[in-house]
């Protein structure tokens, strides 16, 4: 309000219009200046406010009629007079809804008596009708201005009433941290959050007489079935006096007074910390401070209480059942808790939200004022989904210059691509914003700072903590139109990327990127960009909320950024570090001229991903793939019979460990989880942060505790074992006698497993590369050699090839010569 413009009143020209003149002049009982606040009394609270031009601007206003920024010069086809008034109700609960609220405003003093069936000159008279108030049974009229080729609305330009703010769930927010952070004892205290509601907030604004003849309601329209019943239609006209639902400047008129109202109560009530959304205002304020309001004979919290008789001294009317609150309550349509620090949006408005989303991304032209609509409800949104707002950009577009709220508007690709990604998000997301979350200094509380820089040949950005940078030339745009702009925003996009996939989720949490381009940093921080830029925006916002990343731009000045050597020195094959003074080095690399690389062909996408899968598909031994499918079967059927997602969470695994603990041994349990990481990893590729979360480690070291069962091993074999085979067996020439001596005591003196010295049945699981050969045995003055492939021990300088002494060195012959050797 401090720097608001003066609330307009009529055109010279309006005053030229010597019918519409006459017809005030001459009916003076039909246009009233009708309103409750108390005008002087407001007046007297203003005498401090920063903005004089502006309060004596609706002070006059308020005792005269606000005029709604309208201009019907700027199309001379507008008639003097003109009735587009017949809309038969839909039903006769309508109709009569439609008379009784006629009644009410008549008594009221916002309607005037009827003044007859016909227009007088100078009058507009346009469609009324019942619309359902939200969560109600109730109706709200509402005067549909834009109706018809000269609605009154079209008088009307959006540029000259665009600009009215509305305090949000930030704003409230906001606040509570401020309070929290004030002092120790503020940080934990409870705390409650309260509403109050203005009672037909609109309708408190009186409308200048000359802009009353463009409000005259019809009404006594018959509907379709009285009509065939022979009934007779008698219409009935009256002069709505004041700001309507349906105005295209109604609700700038009333934020104007209200605007007002609030500044005295923030700034000579010393109601601190108070926001308005329309006709709610709403606060904080500490559980127990509560205080006696006479009128409702009730208690409400100290700063509500203040506001309600500063209402009363103003004249401003509230009724008791629109005075709320809590420790949660619905603020704006969102389930707000203070002490959480959480917003939450309803699952049926965010259902409904979807829903008419890619409906409207699904036509092929909606008219403006559907794209208006849209925009409005997916801004309200925003409240709790403020990363989403590149999903408006091309819709915003496509909106710019348009004025007629009827003409259709075509919705070409980038429109829809910008709404189902809007809708995508808002529909998997869980509908819930945390507040605190996004409490931290950008400098001091940063889990990792990056600092990037670009130019027209390269691009890079650099990484103090690791001391490490990265660097790329700049790629060529499909237009061909090198911008350092965009460059710059991409650079930055790439940072994000880099942060999502290389960062654990701990280091990744507050990230900030310093940035030394101004247009970058404000379309990072406002989320707001054109079309050509607006794909960068939405790809880092993808990595943003897949990752957990809270981000910050800053900008910091170009000769504290020493990444622009980067494109300067590219051609050189030689990079700055995008800061020197963060602890980097002159250099980032150094490619040497005479590098004695061969060259090598690029291979297909296509190859890259087939050698990858072969490569994938030999990371275990077949041996291991049965049991780690087990595992996998075992976790899906635990899903299945539990209707647990699959995705693996800290949840869901560690109820696993539980659950199987109970059916078979913990130890067991432990080999099952490393199976089932193995075989979805490539499916969810945090699956092993989610086994080693502390959650599921201690999970699964309770169930070793109760459930264990005490270690029973086989006694180890002793070389006295081993002379006892031997001097049993040793002149024995059968086959099975004379291998089973050459595996004991090849295997004892080795250190081998016995799957490293034998096969397995099935044939399945066989991996000849394990397999020992024959050929590969070398007789040696002290024994033999041969060699181990696969081998899973300590090796020399002879990588595999195990060394057997002398000592069983007879046994292998004596199995080798054996019949069927």
């Amino acid at each position: 309000m401090e720097f608001e413009l003066p609330v307009p009143q009529p055109p010279e020209k309006e005053s030229e219009n010597a019918e519409a003149v006459r017809t005030i002049e001459d009916h003076p009982h039909l246009f009233k200046i009708t309103t409750p606040i108390k005008v002087d009394v407001l007046q007297d609270c203003l005498a401090t406010h920063p903005n004089p031009e502006f309060v004596d601007s609706v002070i006059t206003a308020l005792k005269e009629g606000f005029w709604p920024w309208a201009d019907m010069h700027h199309d001379t086809e507008f008639p003097t007079t003109w009735d587009n008034s017949r809309m038969s109700p839909w039903s006769s609960m309508e109709r009569d809804f439609i008379a009784k609220y006629r009644d009410e405003e008549i008594a009221a003093g916002r309607f005037s008596k009827p003044f007859g069936s016909e227009l007088l000159p100078g009058m507009y008279s346009t469609p009324v009708h019942a619309v359902p108030k939200p969560h109600s049974d109730d109706f709200r009229m509402v005067s549909n201005m834009s109706a018809g080729p000269y609605a009154p609305n079209r008088m009307i330009l959006h540029s000259d009433i665009a600009g009215s703010r509305l305090d949000g769930l930030h704003t409230l927010f906001s606040a509570i941290l401020r309070f929290r952070r004030k002092s120790h004892e503020n940080a934990h205290k409870v705390l409650v959050v309260f509403k109050s509601d203005v009672s037909k907030a609109y309708r408190l604004c009186p409308m200048h007489p000359l802009w009353q003849l463009k409000q005259v309601v019809t009404t006594g329209y018959l509907t379709s079935e009285q009509k065939a019943a022979g009934e007779v239609e008698v219409l009935v006209r009256t002069v709505d006096s004041n700001n309507n639902f349906g105005g295209r400047g109604s609700g700038r008129v009333w934020y104007s007074v209200n605007g007002l109202i609030t500044w005295v109560a923030i700034n000579v009530e010393k109601i601190e910390d108070l926001g308005c959304y329309v006709d709610d205002d709403f606060g904080f304020d500490e559980w127990g401070k509560l205080e006696y309001y006479q009128p409702y004979d009730a208690f409400y919290p100290t700063r509500q209480t203040k506001l309600l008789k500063l209402w009363d001294r103003l004249g401003v009317p509230h009724s008791k059942p629109k005075q709320l609150f809590g420790l949660q309550l619905i603020v704006i349509g969102f389930e707000v808790d203070p002490n959480a620090m959480t917003a939450t949006m309803p699952k049926e408005s965010k259902s409904e939200l979807v829903l008419a989303i890619r409906h409207f991304a699904s036509s092929n032209r909606c008219n403006l004022q559907e794209f208006q609509q849209i925009t409005g409800w997916s801004n309200w949104a925003f409240n709790v989904f403020p990363l989403l707002k590149p999903g408006l950009c091309n819709v915003y577009v496509k909106m710019k210059g348009k004025t007629n709220p009827f003409a259709g508007i075509v919705l070409n690709n980038a429109v829809k691509d910008d709404l189902t990604w809007l809708a995508d998000h808002i529909e998997n997301s869980s509908g819930i914003c945390c507040f605190d979350a996004v409490d931290w200094d950008p400098i001091i509380d940063a889990t990792v700072m990056i600092l990037c820089d670009a130019c027209l040949d390269g691009m890079g950005f650099w990484v103090p903590r690791i001391a490490c940078g990265f660097v790329c030339p700049t790629p060529d745009l499909p237009e061909g139109d090198k911008v350092i702009f965009f460059f710059e925003a991409l650079c930055v996009c790439a940072a994000i990327h880099w942060v999502a996939d290389t960062l654990s989720p701990e280091l990744r949490k507050r990230v900030t990127i310093l940035m030394d381009n101004t247009n970058t940093v404000d379309i990072f921080n406002s989320l707001q960009a054109s079309p050509t830029y607006n794909p960068i925006l939405k790809s880092a916002v993808d990595m943003m909320i897949s990752h957990g990343i809270d981000l910050r731009v800053l900008h910091i000045p170009g000769s504290e950024n020493d990444s622009s050597r980067i494109g300067a020195s590219f051609n050189h094959s030689t990079f700055s570090t995008p800061s020197r003074r963060a602890g980097g080095n002159w250099m980032l690399i150094d490619i040497t001229p005479g590098s004695q690389q061969r060259p090598r062909e690029p291979w297909t996408l296509e190859k890259l991903y087939h050698e990858r899968c072969l490569a994938l598909g030999s990371a275990i031994d077949t041996a291991t793939l049965g049991p780690y499918n087990s595992a996998l079967n075992s976790y899906i059927t635990f899903c299945k019979i539990h209707d647990f997602p699959v995705k693996p969470t800290v949840n869901t695994m560690s109820y696993f460990v539980v659950f199987m603990s109970a059916h078979i041994k913990p130890d067991s349990v432990s080999s099952y989880l490393s199976g089932i990481c193995n075989r979805l990893e490539n499916f969810f590729p945090d699956i092993r942060e989610v086994r080693n979360s502390p959650m599921v480690s201690r999970t699964l070291k309770g169930c070793k505790r109760l459930k264990g069962l005490a270690v029973n091993r086989k006694s180890p074999l002793s070389r006295d074992n081993i002379c006892h085979a031997v001097k049993t067996l040793g002149h024995s020439s059968d086959y099975d006698d004379c291998l089973f001596l050459a595996l004991l005591v090849t295997g004892f003196n080795g250190l081998l497993r016995l799957a490293e010295l034998s096969m397995p049945d099935s044939k399945k699981t066989r991996n000849w590369r394990k397999i020992i050969r024959r050929t590969s045995v070398e007789w040696l003055a002290e024994g033999y050699a041969f060699f181990l492939p696969s081998a899973d021990i300590s090796h020399d300088a002879m990588h595999n090839t195990l060394y057997i002494l002398l000592y069983g060195s007879q046994h292998l012959v004596q199995y080798q010569h054996a019949p069927g050797s």
